[in-house]
Order: C-alpha cells, then structure tokens, then sequence
C-alpha cells in the first residue's frame, strides 16, 4: 500500500492501539450505534459518532455469521491494523465497525479500500 496513492498517511510504526483508544463497554457500543450516523462499505459497516473532545476511539463487531473463530480473529486481526495505521486521520470519534459476512473472503487491501474511502467521507464532513 502506498500512502500517497490513497490519501492516508500511515502512523508511525511505533504507534499502538492503547486501551484509551478501545470502545470495551457493551453500554458504549450501544451508544454510538444509537446515536451515530452509518456508512457501509463493501466488507465493514461503520458507524461513527462525534465527540467534543479530539480523542478518537474505536470498537469491533465481528459476530458468528463471518464464520468460525479463526477466520473472525484474521478479521478482527486486520481491521485492527488498518485502524492502528489511520488513527491518526480519525479525531474526535467513536467509531465501531461491524464486519460484513463477505469480510471472510476479503484481504487486508481489500479491507483497506472501505477504510480509505471512509477516511475521505469523514474528511469532507
């Protein structure tokens, strides 16, 4: 993946997705899912809320329909990296993103599509 091609400037490789940046609570997922606007792509569903404060914070839904463990885990795995590379684009969200059943045969660019073009509609707005 080029960053110039897309739009995105990766994150600095030292960057780790801390605990702060995590939606855990099932009542904060409820809440951005209540409250926030959807935008689907092919693989992933997201839907976002804004915050007053600039921190962005993120949450995964990949539930059984995707398939067995080890397939939602490589999901999970790779929408994981894509959120830890475009951190940096998201402040002042929650986010929760929900795999699509087609996310089990996608690849990591493949998921990296829905994410750039997430980027690009967040920007414009």
């Amino acid at each position: 993946m080029q960053s110039s091609d897309v739009g995105v400037s990766p994150a600095p490789s030292d960057t780790r997705l801390t605990r702060a940046i995590r939606l855990r609570k099932s009542a904060d997922f409820s809440e951005v899912q209540r409250e926030g606007r959807r935008w689907n792509g092919r693989h992933v569903v997201f839907v976002f809320r804004e915050q007053a404060d600039a921190r962005f914070r993120f949450g995964l839904a990949v539930s059984k329909k995707v398939g067995g463990a080890v397939v939602r885990n490589r999901v999970k795995r790779q929408l994981r990296e894509w959120m830890r590379q475009t951190q940096n684009q998201f402040g002042g969200l929650d986010l929760v993103l929900i795999a699509r059943s087609s996310s089990a045969e996608a690849g990591f660019d493949d998921f990296g599509e829905d994410v750039r073009a997430f980027v690009r509609r967040v920007k414009r707005s």
